[in-house]
Protein backbone atom coordinates (compact mmCIF):
# COMPACT_ATOMS: atom_id res chain seq x y z
CA UNK A 1 0.00 0.00 0.00
CA UNK A 2 2.50 2.05 1.03
CA UNK A 3 4.79 2.00 -2.48
CA UNK A 4 1.85 1.88 -4.47
CA UNK A 5 -0.10 4.73 -2.78
CA UNK A 6 -3.61 3.43 -4.10
CA UNK A 7 -5.37 0.84 -2.67
CA UNK A 8 -8.64 -0.71 -3.88
CA UNK A 9 -11.62 -2.59 -1.72
CA UNK A 10 -13.88 -4.61 -2.99
CA UNK A 11 -16.97 -4.65 -0.58
CA UNK A 12 -19.03 -7.99 -1.88
CA UNK A 13 -21.51 -9.00 -0.73
CA UNK A 14 -22.64 -5.69 -0.46
CA UNK A 15 -24.56 -5.84 3.47
CA UNK A 16 -22.12 -7.89 4.62
CA UNK A 17 -19.09 -7.26 2.60
CA UNK A 18 -16.12 -10.24 3.31
CA UNK A 19 -13.46 -7.32 3.27
CA UNK A 20 -14.52 -6.20 6.34
CA UNK A 21 -14.54 -9.24 8.27
CA UNK A 22 -10.47 -10.13 7.75
CA UNK A 23 -8.20 -8.73 9.45
CA UNK A 24 -5.56 -8.13 6.95
CA UNK A 25 -8.36 -6.20 5.37
CA UNK A 26 -9.14 -3.66 8.02
CA UNK A 27 -5.59 -3.36 9.02
CA UNK A 28 -4.51 -2.53 5.19
CA UNK A 29 -7.50 0.28 5.13
CA UNK A 30 -6.22 1.52 8.05
CA UNK A 31 -2.57 1.78 6.64
CA UNK A 32 -3.93 3.48 4.01
CA UNK A 33 -5.30 5.94 5.53
CA UNK A 34 -2.18 6.75 7.56
CA UNK A 35 0.02 6.99 4.19
CA UNK A 36 0.07 10.43 2.78
CA UNK A 37 -0.96 10.71 -0.80
CA UNK A 38 -2.78 7.10 -0.85
CA UNK A 39 -6.27 6.99 -3.06
CA UNK A 40 -8.27 4.81 -1.21
CA UNK A 41 -11.51 3.55 -3.26
CA UNK A 42 -14.04 1.30 -1.97
CA UNK A 43 -16.48 -0.13 -4.61
CA UNK A 44 -18.97 -3.09 -5.30
CA UNK A 45 -18.86 -5.57 -8.08
CA UNK A 46 -21.29 -4.78 -10.75
CA UNK A 47 -23.51 -7.21 -9.72
CA UNK A 48 -24.16 -6.09 -6.51
CA UNK A 49 -24.96 -2.50 -7.62
CA UNK A 50 -28.57 -3.59 -8.51
CA UNK A 51 -29.34 -4.86 -4.73
CA UNK A 52 -27.69 -2.70 -3.18
CA UNK A 53 -29.97 0.23 -4.76
CA UNK A 54 -33.35 -1.58 -4.13
CA UNK A 55 -31.94 -1.15 -0.53
CA UNK A 56 -32.35 2.40 -0.75
CA UNK A 57 -35.89 2.22 -0.38
CA UNK A 58 -36.34 -0.59 2.46
CA UNK A 59 -34.01 -0.03 6.14
CA UNK A 60 -31.11 -2.13 4.48
CA UNK A 61 -28.57 1.34 4.50
CA UNK A 62 -29.65 1.79 8.22
CA UNK A 63 -28.43 -2.31 8.60
CA UNK A 64 -25.29 -1.65 6.49
CA UNK A 65 -24.42 1.46 8.88
CA UNK A 66 -25.02 -0.71 11.41
CA UNK A 67 -23.13 -3.61 10.65
CA UNK A 68 -19.72 -0.83 9.08
CA UNK A 69 -20.43 0.66 12.87
CA UNK A 70 -19.15 -3.03 14.35
CA UNK A 71 -16.39 -3.48 12.81
CA UNK A 72 -13.59 -4.10 15.01
CA UNK A 73 -10.04 -5.17 14.24
CA UNK A 74 -10.09 -7.61 17.35
CA UNK A 75 -12.37 -9.60 15.94
CA UNK A 76 -11.58 -10.36 12.27
CA UNK A 77 -10.87 -13.54 11.11
CA UNK A 78 -6.97 -14.55 10.13
CA UNK A 79 -6.01 -17.48 8.47
CA UNK A 80 -4.07 -18.24 10.96
CA UNK A 81 -3.40 -16.84 14.64
CA UNK A 82 0.69 -15.80 14.10
CA UNK A 83 -0.88 -12.98 11.28
CA UNK A 84 -3.45 -12.12 14.41
CA UNK A 85 -0.64 -11.18 17.09
CA UNK A 86 1.53 -9.54 14.14
CA UNK A 87 -1.06 -7.57 12.89
CA UNK A 88 -2.35 -6.71 16.63
CA UNK A 89 1.44 -6.16 17.80
CA UNK A 90 2.06 -3.19 14.82
CA UNK A 91 -0.96 -1.60 16.03
CA UNK A 92 -0.08 -1.50 19.44
CA UNK A 93 3.06 -2.90 20.46
CA UNK A 94 2.96 -2.89 24.34
CA UNK A 95 -1.29 -3.66 24.33
CA UNK A 96 -1.52 -6.09 27.75
CA UNK A 97 -5.47 -6.84 26.48
CA UNK A 98 -6.24 -5.73 22.77
CA UNK A 99 -9.70 -5.65 23.80
CA UNK A 100 -9.16 -2.43 25.79
CA UNK A 101 -6.39 -0.91 23.46
CA UNK A 102 -6.94 2.60 23.05
CA UNK A 103 -4.85 2.28 19.52
CA UNK A 104 -6.91 -0.43 18.57
CA UNK A 105 -10.29 1.66 19.65
CA UNK A 106 -8.46 4.53 17.12
CA UNK A 107 -7.87 1.99 14.45
CA UNK A 108 -11.44 0.64 14.74
CA UNK A 109 -13.05 4.29 14.51
CA UNK A 110 -11.19 5.41 11.36
CA UNK A 111 -12.07 2.49 9.33
CA UNK A 112 -15.65 2.28 10.41
CA UNK A 113 -15.60 6.07 9.52
CA UNK A 114 -14.33 5.53 6.03
CA UNK A 115 -16.50 2.68 5.21
CA UNK A 116 -19.49 5.15 6.88
CA UNK A 117 -18.97 7.50 4.26
CA UNK A 118 -18.38 5.63 2.13
CA UNK A 119 -22.26 4.08 2.48
CA UNK A 120 -23.41 8.26 2.54
CA UNK A 121 -21.51 9.30 -0.58
CA UNK A 122 -22.62 6.27 -2.37
CA UNK A 123 -26.61 6.64 -1.57
CA UNK A 124 -26.57 9.96 -1.76
CA UNK A 125 -24.35 10.25 -4.73
CA UNK A 126 -26.77 8.13 -6.39
CA UNK A 127 -30.17 9.51 -5.66
CA UNK A 128 -29.29 12.88 -6.63
CA UNK A 129 -28.10 11.17 -10.33
CA UNK A 130 -32.30 10.08 -10.37
CA UNK A 131 -33.22 13.35 -9.06
CA UNK A 132 -31.04 15.41 -11.80
CA UNK A 133 -32.14 13.96 -14.28
CA UNK A 134 -36.04 13.80 -13.45
CA UNK A 135 -36.80 10.30 -12.94
CA UNK A 136 -39.15 8.84 -10.29
CA UNK A 137 -37.37 8.04 -7.40
CA UNK A 138 -39.34 7.03 -3.99
CA UNK A 139 -39.86 9.57 -1.32
CA UNK A 140 -39.04 6.41 1.67
CA UNK A 141 -35.48 6.14 -0.54
CA UNK A 142 -34.96 9.78 -0.39
CA UNK A 143 -35.69 10.20 3.18
CA UNK A 144 -33.48 6.99 4.22
CA UNK A 145 -30.73 8.69 2.45
CA UNK A 146 -31.40 11.94 4.57
CA UNK A 147 -31.24 10.00 7.34
CA UNK A 148 -27.89 8.52 6.53
CA UNK A 149 -26.19 12.11 5.89
CA UNK A 150 -28.02 13.63 9.27
CA UNK A 151 -25.78 10.87 10.75
CA UNK A 152 -22.63 12.52 9.45
CA UNK A 153 -24.25 16.05 9.76
CA UNK A 154 -24.61 16.85 6.12
CA UNK A 155 -27.55 18.68 6.63
CA UNK A 156 -27.35 21.01 2.96
CA UNK A 157 -26.80 17.87 1.59
CA UNK A 158 -29.98 16.18 3.07
CA UNK A 159 -32.16 19.32 2.69
CA UNK A 160 -31.27 19.45 -0.85
CA UNK A 161 -32.28 15.65 -1.50
CA UNK A 162 -35.69 16.21 0.39
CA UNK A 163 -36.61 19.61 -1.41
CA UNK A 164 -35.52 18.33 -4.72
CA UNK A 165 -38.39 15.11 -3.73
CA UNK A 166 -40.75 17.49 -2.15
CA UNK A 167 -40.67 19.63 -5.83
CA UNK A 168 -41.20 16.60 -7.89
CA UNK A 169 -44.07 15.18 -6.03
CA UNK A 170 -45.90 18.64 -5.49
CA UNK A 171 -45.16 18.78 -9.73
CA UNK A 172 -47.08 15.16 -9.84
CA UNK A 173 -49.82 16.68 -7.55
CA UNK A 174 -48.51 13.35 -5.12
CA UNK A 175 -49.22 15.57 -1.80
CA UNK A 176 -51.84 14.01 -0.11
CA UNK A 177 -50.43 10.80 0.97
CA UNK A 178 -48.17 10.14 4.04
CA UNK A 179 -45.10 9.29 2.04
CA UNK A 180 -45.12 13.74 1.30
CA UNK A 181 -45.82 14.26 5.17
CA UNK A 182 -43.11 12.49 5.91
CA UNK A 183 -40.89 14.45 3.28
CA UNK A 184 -42.09 17.42 5.05
CA UNK A 185 -41.04 16.43 8.15
CA UNK A 186 -37.74 15.13 7.85
CA UNK A 187 -36.94 18.61 6.11
CA UNK A 188 -38.31 20.10 8.92
CA UNK A 189 -35.81 18.14 11.17
CA UNK A 190 -32.87 19.23 8.85
CA UNK A 191 -33.79 22.82 8.91
CA UNK A 192 -33.77 22.54 13.32
CA UNK A 193 -30.38 20.93 12.76
CA UNK A 194 -28.84 23.99 10.86
CA UNK A 195 -30.29 26.65 13.61
CA UNK A 196 -33.15 27.70 10.91
CA UNK A 197 -35.34 27.57 13.59
CA UNK A 198 -38.46 29.41 12.32
CA UNK A 199 -38.35 27.52 8.95
CA UNK A 200 -38.00 24.33 10.65
CA UNK A 201 -41.57 24.81 12.73
CA UNK A 202 -43.14 26.17 9.22
CA UNK A 203 -42.28 22.99 7.69
CA UNK A 204 -43.33 20.81 10.88
CA UNK A 205 -46.75 23.27 10.38
CA UNK A 206 -46.97 21.91 7.18
CA UNK A 207 -45.89 17.74 7.74
CA UNK A 208 -48.70 18.32 10.46
CA UNK A 209 -51.46 19.40 8.26
CA UNK A 210 -50.14 16.95 4.72
CA UNK A 211 -50.68 13.91 7.87
CA UNK A 212 -54.14 15.22 8.59
CA UNK A 213 -55.17 15.24 4.82
CA UNK A 214 -53.30 12.13 4.35
CA UNK A 215 -55.05 10.66 7.76
CA UNK A 216 -52.19 9.00 8.57
CA UNK A 217 -50.51 9.86 12.13
CA UNK A 218 -47.20 11.62 12.51
CA UNK A 219 -44.25 9.17 12.24
CA UNK A 220 -42.21 9.26 14.91
CA UNK A 221 -38.90 7.76 12.60
CA UNK A 222 -37.22 10.44 12.03
CA UNK A 223 -34.15 11.90 13.66
CA UNK A 224 -33.95 14.15 16.70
Amino acid sequence: VQSIGHMLALLSPWNQPEYIQRIWCVFELWVAQNTPGCQIDLFLPQEQEEPFRAALESEGMQALWRTFEKVRIQDAKATCEDDRRNILRLVDPDAPDYNNSLRCDALNHAVVRQLQQWCVDTSAGHIQELLARDETVAPGACVNIARLLFQVSDWTRASAILEAERRALEAAGATATPEYAGLLQNIGVSFAHQGRDMEAVNMYMLAKAAYDTSRAPPSTQHAD
